[in-house]
């Protein structure tokens, strides 16, 4: 505000960090790799989705037979997300591993229990 009034009367004041003592501050700034991190996090946002779709298709079951399908169907959404790139082929080994742990234990206990080891 007192520069600006002064320059209104004609007055202005002289800076009080003369050039040389400024040019030698250059500041350097690190940019992050924005777009890594932002792969990161849909691949993350992804696997959760569907670790989610998971339980919710494992959890609706009518049938045997339903089950099956609906394992089924979610291994081949799992390797369609694998395929477009929005999971490593990790994830997508880790996600079928947890699909048909889910799904044996089911299939074992609606078959009165056998095969299962809880």
């Amino acid at each position: 505000m007192g520069n600006a009034l002064a320059v209104f009367m004609g007055t202005e004041r002289q800076r009080t960090t003369p050039d040389f003592i400024k040019s030698g501050r250059k500041r350097i700034f690190d940019v992050p790799d924005l777009e890594a991190d932002n792969q990161d996090l849909r691949t993350k946002r992804e696997v959760k989705a569907i670790m989610a779709a998971i339980d919710k298709e494992m959890a609706s079951y009518k049938s045997l037979a339903e089950l099956d399908f609906r394992a089924g169907y979610m291994t081949g959404k799992i390797y369609e997300k694998e395929a477009v790139g929005l999971i490593t082929p990790g994830h997508r080994d880790a996600l079928i591993g947890i699909l048909y742990a889910k799904y044996e234990t089911i299939r074992g206990l609606e078959n009165g229990g056998a095969g299962c080891n809880l």
